[in-house]
């Protein structure tokens, strides 16, 4: 049996990452991020604890990684062409997808907002999640600030806070629908339907 490339064993790696990080989300939304320990983790992911530490060094660099993944798959979206210009077509394009990855896979982000939520995930990811999503900021407040927008930086608050918004209430009930938040963002923040002049 001749060895494995490197290619191969690049993406054995990257499988064995996946399937210990599948473990360690619902293990973190179903017993609690603290209550969860590395033994129960390379269990629920059928590997030896020794082995698990040749993937991530401790259970917090597993949880940036699981939310660094996750922040970025839901950031790609945004400015596709990454020329730092925000425009029409890219923010609609942004709000689309956003909503679309929730209702394709809604029992993930179901699982990943339960582990967001917990009181010790929230104070690590106030000290960590800034820089992700800083060049988002600057880009929205430019775009605000170009479409006429009184007070862009208010405007992405609120932008960001309806979009977080209608994707919690959509992974919580998902009998409603997100299309009235995605709907209401396009014609808001896209086609301009609400005016700027009672901002």
């Amino acid at each position: 049996m001749s060895p494995r490339t490197q290619s191969q064993l690049e993406n054995l790696r990257a499988e064995r990452m996946q399937i210990i990080m599948d473990a360690a989300l619902k293990l973190f939304a179903n017993e609690g991020y603290h209550q969860t320990t590395i033994n129960k983790i390379a269990g629920e992911a059928g590997i030896s604890k020794g082995l698990m530490y040749n993937y991530f060094e401790s259970k917090e660099s597993l949880l940036f990684e699981l939310l660094h993944q996750s922040a970025g798959e839901y950031l790609a979206f945004f400015d596709p062409d990454h020329d730092g210009i925000l425009t029409k077509e890219e923010l609609e394009y942004y709000i689309v997808k956003s909503f679309d990855s929730i209702t394709a896979d809604p029992d993930f982000w179901r699982l990943l907002f339960r582990v967001m939520l917990q009181p010790r995930v929230a104070e690590i990811l106030r000290k960590k999640s800034y820089h992700l999503s800083k060049n988002m900021i600057k880009l929205l407040k430019a775009y605000f600030e170009q479409s006429g927008f009184a007070n862009p930086r208010k405007e992405v608050v609120i932008f960001m806070a309806l979009v977080q918004g209608g994707i919690l209430q959509y992974v919580s009930n998902p009998q409603t629908t997100p299309l009235v938040i995605r709907d209401f963002l396009i014609d808001r923040y896209v086609n301009h339907i609400k005016t700027t002049d009672n901002e």
